[in-house]
């Protein structure tokens, strides 16, 4: 998978904050993207984001050749999906996914360099039949088992962050 900003690409490289790179490999010079988008052997999703940064709007161009990024922007203003509503199914739609592959390609863990595997939802939804792309984190099998199966939780936030204990339960009196 490849996440590389629009602007790197239209410049031709990545300034502070930009990405330009093959998730597992590494930061790539933006001509191999260039190369990669206009050859259409790529399945191409464009992610657009709001000025905080916050994922929005996404559209799948698929295998359609991307020789030129305006390609990507008209996309993106005339047949990208809203990722930021909730909907009742469990499991995130296309959209969200893709959206996620650009924000969570590995496991959410601090520390965790397992490719992301399982989708998670941060409230229980048998509790609350939602499903929206703020809501969900990435999480290696091993996390995700940890997570659902034995208690633990990771600490409130977005992004990389700590996976922790389940809380003891401390009694007022000691057992019989």
């Amino acid at each position: 998978m490849i996440r590389a900003d629009l602007a790197a690409l239209e410049r031709g490289h990545p300034v502070d904050g930009e990405t330009c790179e093959v998730v597992g490999v590494g930061p790539v010079p933006t001509g191999h993207v260039h190369d990669l988008l206009a050859s259409g052997e790529a399945f191409t999703a464009v992610v657009g984001t709001d000025a905080t940064g916050r994922i929005t709007r996404v559209a799948h161009i698929g295998h359609e050749k991307v020789v030129d990024v305006q390609l990507a922007l008209d996309a993106l203003a005339d047949r990208a999906a809203d990722v930021t509503a909730f909907h009742t199914s469990r499991k995130p739609d296309v959209y969200q996914r893709s959206a996620l592959d650009w924000i969570s390609p590995g496991c959410s863990v601090e520390g965790c360099d397992q490719p992301r595997q399982e989708i998670d939802h941060r409230a229980d939804w048998a509790a609350t039949h939602l499903t929206g792309l703020d809501e969900l984190d990435g999480l290696c099998k091993h996390h995700h088992w940890l997570k659902t199966h034995r208690g633990y939780r990771l600490e409130p936030g977005t992004g990389r962050r700590r996976l922790l204990p389940p809380t003891v339960v401390e009694h007022d009196h000691a057992p019989p």
